[in-house]
């Protein structure tokens, strides 16, 4: 059985791959695609449904209710955001407190 914290940077991963966000359904099956035909266990997590246990992602996952079937997109983390100015700016002199920082990403 899959951690939770695995499942999630997996759907995080899928999410954010695709700019134009996933249904559900797609996202299921993109899901199965990388895991061996395995649809994301959210009963083993005590949620009834797939749509809860993505709302409980609240943090990696934005869904957007108006079309139908209902949009789900994802959101980058703060510290890969953070990760990716400091890649932007190579040049820039790091401070240890940034270098610190690095090091805890």
């Amino acid at each position: 059985m899959c951690s939770y914290e695995s499942i999630k940077t997996s759907i995080r991963l899928l999410l954010t791959s695709a700019s134009n966000g996933l249904s559900l359904e797609q996202l299921n099956a993109d899901y199965q695609y990388y895991n061996q035909s395995e649809n994301i266990p959210f009963a083993n997590f005590g949620y009834t449904s797939l749509l809860s246990f993505i709302q409980d992602m609240s943090d990696i996952a934005q869904i957007d209710f108006s079309p139908s079937p209902p949009i789900i997109y994802g959101i980058k983390s703060n510290h890969r955001m953070k990760r990716q100015l400091i890649v932007i700016q190579p040049n820039k002199q790091r401070s240890s407190k940034d270098l610190k920082r690095l090091q805890l990403l």
